[in-house]
């Protein structure tokens, strides 16, 4: 997405907040569990096998062959219970956007550059996600549990949640007037009358339509694990408040260069340090990882396999 110079792009930055949101999840389950948070906040392992790899872990206590032997109802079971992290992941996700759209200096750019810092109230999401302070587990959280009653009814999503900012288009991350814009920004806002939301819409919102999110580098907090603690994100016993190593990568969205590595590989070599056992087909390894939430064929893993004995 695009950002003048100097500024972080909407998509860098909900990168960097999906990023938080999943290894602050997998920490909560952990903890749930008694169980180490090494590796989890490590930067340089992507969330998504982290996550993957638990997630996988647990039903295995339940289901020790899955998913070798999996039968078409323990398939629909991991499939549900891993919608429903999903979803949860969301609600989180969304919870902290919400905030930062807010407590940060968020600002719109124009195609040709010009940058300016509009009404905050743009950015509003219609469930004043904002207003969220998220207990654990997350779905007891009091002003979530609306939402959490539609989505087990099946009337919600994750795509729901993504459209209900009033006037943010959260694909494109650019303001956008929708069908529902006026009706959802006079419920959720203090502009309690059709004609005050006109006249907000033809004067803060209009004007910015089709512009995009940008946020000054500069204008960030210089260490963002203290944010996240103030507004009850991380707790302070995970000690990532003021911990020198991978500051950077922890308090600012960064740009990566060539394509993001998947990380299958590793995770193939984690799980069989000491080859493909001989009853263990590859195409059993490549389901196992995809489960796991790696994108892996049958004849990739075969690769990898020749590749750890080249």
């Amino acid at each position: 997405m695009f950002a003048p110079e100097g500024y972080i792009s909407f998509g860098l930055m909900s990168e960097f907040i999906s990023d938080w949101v999943h290894r602050i999840y997998l920490a909560k389950l952990l903890q749930e569990d008694e169980e180490d948070l090494e590796g989890v906040f490590d930067f340089d392992m992507h969330p998504d096998s982290l996550l993957g790899s638990f997630k996988l872990k647990q039903f295995r206590k339940l289901h020790p062959d899955y998913p070798f032997e999996a039968t078409n109802e323990e398939m629909q079971e991991y499939f549900d219970y891993s919608q429903n992290m999903r979803f949860d992941i969301s609600v989180l996700y969304h919870c902290l956007l919400s905030r930062v759209l807010k407590d940060f200096p968020t600002c719109v750019s124009s195609s040709e550059g010009l940058v300016i810092q509009p009404d905050e109230s743009l950015f509003l999401h219609m469930d004043r996600l904002d207003w969220v302070h998220p207990v654990w587990p997350i779905r007891k959280s009091r002003e979530l549990l609306n939402i959490f009653k539609l989505y087990e009814e099946g009337s919600f999503d994750t795509g729901d949640l993504a459209a209900r900012y009033c006037f943010l288009d959260h694909t494109l991350g650019c303001i956008r007037l929708k069908n529902n814009s006026a009706s959802g920004f006079e419920r959720s806002s203090h502009y309690l009358d059709s004609e005050t939301t006109r006249k907000y819409i033809e004067q803060q919102v209009t004007p910015f339509v089709s512009w995009v999110l940008v946020w000054k580098r500069g204008a960030l907090p210089d260490d963002f694990p203290t944010y996240l603690q103030q507004v009850g994100f991380i707790e302070p016993g995970w000690g990532l408040v003021g911990r020198s190593e991978g500051h950077e990568r922890r308090s600012r969205p960064t740009e990566r260069r060539g394509p993001k590595p998947s990380g299958a590989k590793e995770e193939y070599y984690r799980r069989y340090p000491h080859g493909k056992p001989k009853e263990v087909s590859f195409l059993s390894i490549s389901k196992e990882l995809e489960e796991a939430g790696f994108k892996i064929s049958e004849r990739m893993v075969g690769n990898y396999e020749k590749q750890r004995n080249e």
